[in-house]
């Protein structure tokens, strides 16, 4: 590989400077409270005192070094937008390169003089020997497992090196300019069409490093690029994730194949195999078949090289479904973290009980707008919130102590980053909190506080499990689809139909009505008396004025049936006394034959019914005057 030819001399008008800034950066003496960019930092003049402003490079003997040095710096401010203040804090770890150099290569006229591998070792020396570690510990985190791990972090000293060495090496010897979609690691910012992205995560790279099959990374290349244009990052994340596992199937058991047009059915086949032995759920072993498959089919209409030559996947492949039950948060373990929401951060408590009345996705409650929260005519206020997953806003009424915790956030997150501050959750005046925070603190405080679940696991939390708990609940106390789905901001039913799920102790008060019909069956066979209504055993068949109530079992009981005769202001006529003696014998009927069969929810209905009634009856013979 040709090396490319080295620039003679780099300057400083590589960086277009203006006549002040050209002023400050070739004096050297810097005056930090004089820099040309201080007008742009808050309250300089506490922060520069407090770390030290004024730089001499005079100190150190090589001029050459203390040029870069300063190209660097300069490269900081303009691309990095590192403020005086910035500078100033990090400025002993530019004495320290500049030490090294005087000490280790006093004679050099640029740092790359010294190939970069070379030099590395000899200043990982040169910080042990001065007692700094390589390595530093970090903080400690709960991993997958809900287990303490220790993170271990490069010292800073030597990774800026590794940023210095890097940059005037690209000065001297400027890289050939790359396409943003002809290199293996993506930043979707970069690329010449506008890509969705949510802004709640912090990923903005598609990295194809791990399709080792170059044929196969071009074609996958150009497909993703088309699908950016009118598909999400996070739909192309799943596709790449499915083509990682294809190409490491290929690499593993058929290393031979470079291209998609080499491949046949049997290829197919075996991929099928191999994932349907990873340690994934069936859902996900699905999602992971159904991108290649999908890609396979869209390339099949296209004029592209290195495409598949016939259909390899067929509709069978994919036709097993599996029930998808939602996973929801038990109200034991949510008793437990509403207890600890004060060892939180504000905002991230106060996240917690959003995402637990609302039941919105993470990423929709970390982009939530100062604007979304607004007032109705009737000075009531809502929440109005963007929804990336279907392009579309939500709508939903709060009430006044959610009110109240919204505009708390909000008031936290003008104070913080001043009136221009966009999200009610912010990290900085124009970017919202991330999911991965917000992620971070939960799980760091169950371990902490032990929250654990039934079985006595320490329990880790996922943020979207509070919008199916919700969700389940909604379903759960009875309340419509369609409500639901429109508190949930859902277009359609079949996407909340996973949530209609009965809770195990609901569903068996359900059927108790049922069972107890069944097993008495059972316990009266060979009885004689035993009889069975045939009316009943469906229905709770309850007497009222004008007829009966055919009210399912399975609905409960109903506590409007005959509710005037349990109301203080019924005032009964004696006009109705046959009436009511009729309602009487038919609810003694119906209370013996309760008995007698362990109807126990009927049995109460009647034996309420009677008690009232026979009140009544009394209450207008009285009137009457008949004896009693």
């Amino acid at each position: 590989m040709a090396i490319p030819k080295r620039k003679e001399k780099v300057d400083f008008d590589y960086f277009n400077l203006t006549k002040n800034q050209l002023e400050f950066y070739e004096d050297d003496i810097w005056d930090l409270m004089k820099h040309p960019n201080i007008d742009e930092v808050e309250n300089y003049e506490k922060k520069l005192k407090s770390t030290g402003y004024v730089f001499d490079f005079n100190e150190y003997k090589n001029k050459s070094l203390r040029k870069e040095v300063k190209l660097f710096l300069i490269n900081c401010v303009k691309n990095s937008n590192y403020k005086p203040t910035t500078i100033a804090y990090r400025l002993h770890i530019y004495k320290f390169f500049l030490e090294f150099v005087d000490d280790c290569y006093p004679s050099i006229t640029s740092i790359i003089e010294i190939d970069q591998k070379t030099i590395n070792q000899v200043f990982i020396k040169y910080l042990k020997k001065r007692g700094i570690q390589i390595e530093v510990k970090g903080s400690k985190r709960v991993n997958s497992d809900m287990e303490i791990k220790q993170y271990y972090y490069k010292n800073v000293k030597y990774v800026y090196f590794e940023h210095f060495y890097n940059f005037i090496y690209k000065i001297y010897y400027p890289p050939k300019k790359i396409k943003e979609r002809d290199k293996d690691v993506w930043d979707v910012r970069n690329l010449k069409i506008k890509v969705d992205y949510n802004k709640a995560n912090s990923n903005y790279k598609l990295n194809f490093t791990k399709i080792t099959q170059d044929n196969i990374k071009k074609v996958l290349k150009k497909y993703i690029y088309s699908r950016l244009q009118n598909k999400k990052k996070s739909t192309c994340d799943e596709d790449l994730k499915g083509f990682r596992i294809f190409s490491k199937f290929l690499r593993i058991n058929y290393p031979e194949i470079k291209s998609l047009d080499q491949l046949n059915r049997n290829h197919i086949e075996n991929f099928l195999s191999y994932v349907e032995n990873l340690s994934y759920v069936s859902n996900t072993k699905r999602k992971r078949i159904g991108v290649v498959k999908y890609c396979f089919e869209y390339l099949q209409l296209t004029d592209w090289d290195n495409k598949p030559k016939k259909q390899l996947f067929y509709s069978f492949d994919l036709n097993y479904k599996y029930d998808k039950n939602p996973k929801i948060i038990s109200d034991y373990v949510m008793e437990q973290l509403n207890k600890n929401l004060e060892y939180l951060p504000d905002n991230i408590s106060r996240m917690v009980y959003i995402i637990q009345r609302i039941g919105m996705r993470i990423t929709e409650l970390c982009i939530l707008k100062i604007e979304d929260l607004r007032k109705d005519n009737e000075g009531d206020y809502y929440l109005r919130y963007y929804q990336p997953k279907t392009y579309s806003y939500n709508k939903v009424p709060i009430d006044k102590e959610l009110t109240m915790v919204i505009k708390a956030a909000i008031k936290d997150s003008l104070n913080k980053y001043g009136e221009n501050v966009e999200y009610i959750f912010s990290r900085n005046e124009n970017e919202p909190i991330r999911r991965k925070t917000f992620d971070y603190h939960l799980n760091q405080l169950s371990y902490n506080k032990k929250i654990k679940d039934e079985k006595g696991e320490i329990y880790r939390f996922r943020s979207h499990r509070f919008r199916s708990t919700l969700a389940t609940n909604y379903f759960n106390n009875g309340l419509s689809m369609n409500a639901t789905r429109k508190l949930l901001g859902q277009n359609s039913y079949m996407s909340i139909r996973h949530y209609a799920k009965i809770f195990d102790t609901t569903l068996i008060e359900k059927l108790s009505n049922v069972l107890d019909y069944q097993e008495n069956l059972l316990l009266n066979i060979g009885n004689e008396d035993f009889q069975v209504n045939e009316e009943i055993k469906t229905e709770n068949n309850i007497a009222l004025p004008n007829g009966s109530c055919n009210r399912s079992l399975s609905e409960g009981k109903c506590n409007h049936a005959n509710a005037c005769y349990t109301c203080s202001v019924f005032k009964p006529n004696k006009k109705y006394l046959k009436v009511y003696k009729t309602q009487l014998k038919q609810a003694k009927a119906n209370l013996e034959m309760a008995k007698r069969n362990k109807f126990e929810r009927l049995k109460q209905v009647n034996k309420e019914l009677v008690e009232n009634l026979n009140r009544i009856i009394e209450k207008v013979k009285a009137q009457r005057g008949e004896v009693l």
